[in-house]
């Protein structure tokens, strides 16, 4: 009887030691990969990998002319949108209810339409939009989004606009290099008014006279979900 239980307690032999060892081994790196590949997924869901827009670069961003809004050079008004009828209710796409990477906007003042744009290809347009009432209230530009709070404020002025500003010496050599850092950082610049005048963004209760792109409420809040923060907003 001693004999059997000194048998039965005697340690395991090395190559079981080592088999137990590659066994839990192998079920800890099993826990792990599916810990990282759950947090994987829940990261690709929340974060939107954008490009990264600067200043310099907004100029090169393509201006589409793609269906479902086309640039037409048609008498008697040159550049004068020709947008299809509207699309049955059955090919109306779902609506952008979160970011879309690489994502902008292009307003098209003349035409008063406002267009989503992702590699070159609209995603939306919305026509028509309301603008201020006064001639030139709204500047014809490259900005970006620098704050989004159920509303889009634009970085004007931009880097552009304070070099307008400064050769016709209406701000200081110090006020543009505030300019051009602020957008480097993505940050509203300072707002010198009555020299700039009043802030520029797109919103859906503007007033009139306001500095202001005004959408309707539906469409502002698709454009609040499809871009990205900081996203470009070209303004021809």
């Amino acid at each position: 009887m001693s004999d059997v239980v000194e048998e039965n307690l005697s340690p395991p032999s090395a190559p079981q030691e080592t088999a137990d060892a590659l066994r839990r081994f192998a079920q800890f790196a099993l826990t792990a990969a599916l810990v990282v590949g759950l947090a994987a997924l829940v990261i690709s869901r929340e974060f939107v990998v954008a490009p990264v827009f600067t200043p310099a670069t907004l100029s090169a961003l393509p201006v589409p002319r793609n269906e479902p809004l086309s640039v037409v050079a048609a008498a008697p008004h040159e550049n004068q949108l020709d947008l299809p009828a509207a699309a049955p209710a059955e090919t109306v796409p779902p609506p952008i209810t979160a970011p879309v990477a690489g994502a902008y906007a292009v307003i098209y003042l003349a035409q008063q339409a406002l267009g989503i744009v992702r590699d070159g290809e609209y995603l939306r347009v919305y026509q028509p939009v309301k603008l201020p009432t006064a001639a030139g209230a709204i500047p014809v530009g490259d900005y970006f989004v620098v704050e989004s709070d159920g509303r889009l404020r634009l970085n004007y002025p931009s880097p552009a606009d304070a070099q307008k500003y400064l050769a016709e010496q209406r701000i200081s050599d110090a006020d543009y290099r505030s300019i051009v850092a602020a957008a480097a950082q993505k940050k509203l610049p300072a707002q010198l008014n009555p020299i700039f005048g009043a802030p520029l963004y797109i919103a859906a209760d503007a007033n009139p006279s306001a500095r202001a792109i005004t959408l309707n409420a539906p469409d502002l809040a698709e454009l609040l979900n499809a871009l990205p923060p900081n996203a470009p907003v070209l303004i021809r």
